[in-house]
């Protein structure tokens, strides 16, 4: 009877600890913003500067395209950019 006491106590307390990391997860409302970089034709541009602008806070993130063209930023708060 003991052994059953203590496994359910184990489960509850794994059950609980998954919701407390579950409700930190929550507050965490970040973005990414990604893409290529192409010219007129279509070909990649490596090396090419992004930046993105917080309309709001006027914080600029920056970024840069990789030898395919791609970039990605990210970590960008839940805001108005452009």
């Amino acid at each position: 009877m003991r052994l059953r006491f203590l496994a359910v106590c184990f489960v509850a307390v794994v059950v609980a600890l998954g919701c407390v990391g579950s409700a930190f997860a929550q507050g965490v409302a970040n973005a990414q913003l990604n893409g290529t970089v192409t010219d007129p034709s279509g070909a990649a541009i490596a090396g090419a500067s992004i930046t993105v602008r917080n309309t709001t806070t006027n914080i600029s993130y920056t970024g840069m395209s990789n030898d395919r063209g791609f970039y990605a930023i990210a970590s960008l708060p839940p805001e108005t950019t452009s």
